[in-house]
């Protein structure tokens, strides 16, 4: 389970961080009338919440998904051949 939980963080951890990193390069090339940067100056306050509320969304979803998956997965599949190996 320790394995399992380490591999499910470290990939929704990589996920997440490529879809903060691409949600901040659009909204910095679509940047509509100077709001995240003009004249050299960059407003964090309007461009960084793009990239965390979109990387814990997506961190949040992908271990959600994966921990249920998983759980699926132990529940329907190996917890029965468990059993059927201990009858044999």
């Amino acid at each position: 389970m320790v394995k399992s939980s380490k591999a499910i963080f470290l990939i929704s951890t990589l996920i997440s961080l490529l879809v903060c990193s691409g949600i901040l390069y659009i909204t910095w090339q679509h940047n509509p009338q100077c709001e995240f940067h003009c004249n050299n100056q960059i407003n964090w306050l309007a461009w960084l919440p793009y990239g965390l509320i979109s990387g814990a969304l997506s961190f949040l979803l992908i271990v959600g998904l994966a921990f249920g998956a998983n759980t699926l997965i132990k529940a329907l599949v190996i917890a029965p051949y468990n059993k059927a190996i201990k009858r044999d």
